[in-house]
């Protein structure tokens, strides 16, 4: 995927803003973008709150580590603006872009939604807005980033199903590797057919490959049309903090976070 050349459009508009830092990036310990290369899945990481609480998340940034070294893979990140940079970028028509490179979220190959609590989910919503992608996973096409969410709000997954072409259901560490592995073999398939390839890995679920079937008792049976197997999506779990992935460094945040102090993680 090429990429446009970024303008400086958006730096003015960070003048109006309170805590223009949360945009700023330039974070000690960021790594920049990698080179354009056949096979390289660019990843951009979204929390749908804002830099201060999104930076005191280890999770997310273990999973930006994970993807910078991973050699198909890079990664960028970007946070929900406050709601006085979303007016300036919906009054001058300038999408929300991410930190490092930055490019707009639509110019990603895949845009992945940590899901922490779920009132955030409305942020999701707007986020996409203003990254120029469509809300609806089946209003986008060939040339729309692919949409995916993890996090404990993967683990019920059903009230944004519409919105979100596949959900990594367990932990990212032990996940994220497969599904990179797999967008990098199907580059240059049709958007199903990569859909379909990711729904045949363990803890990845595609709402739009399911059917549901009711009957008359109010039951409900899901099942993936032609396939003897591939439900229910088992959750992926790291089964030793021994040999999971952890960066070797943290990112030090531009700004003041919520929880400004070096997070250890001890157990899952």
């Amino acid at each position: 995927m090429k990429y446009p050349e970024y303008n400086d459009e958006m730096w003015p508009l960070l003048s109006d803003v309170k805590r223009p830092s949360r945009y700023a990036g330039c974070e000690f310990g960021a790594r920049p973008p990698k080179e354009e290369e056949e096979g390289l899945v660019r990843f951009c990481l979204a929390f749908p709150d804002v830099y201060e609480i999104g930076m005191s998340f280890l999770g997310f940034q273990i999973l930006y580590f994970l993807l910078k070294d991973h050699p198909q893979a890079d990664a960028d990140r970007v946070y929900c603006p406050w709601t006085d940079l979303e007016t300036l970028l919906r009054e001058s028509g300038q999408p929300l872009t991410s930190i490092e490179s930055p490019r707009a979220m639509s110019e990603f190959d895949v845009v992945g939604f940590t899901l922490q609590y779920e009132l955030s989910y409305t942020n999701i919503l707007t986020m996409l807005d203003l990254g120029g992608i469509p809300l609806l996973s089946e209003d986008r096409g060939e040339d729309d980033p692919l949409v995916c969410a993890g996090g404990v709000g993967a683990l019920t997954p059903e009230p944004l199903a519409p919105f979100i072409d596949f959900f990594c259901v367990g932990d990212g560490e032990d996940l994220l590797p497969e599904v990179v592995n797999t967008l990098s073999r199907t580059e240059g398939l049709a958007r199903g057919e990569r859909l379909d390839a990711l729904s045949r890995i363990e803890g990845v679920y595609v709402p739009s490959l399911v059917e549901a079937h009711y009957d008359e008792h109010g039951g409900v049976r899901m099942n993936f049309p032609g396939r003897e197997k591939g439900l229910p999506i088992r959750r992926r779990a790291v089964t030793s903090l021994d040999d999971a992935y952890f960066p070797s460094m943290l990112l030090v945040p531009s700004g003041g976070i919520v929880h400004d102090r070096v997070p250890v993680e001890l157990l899952k």
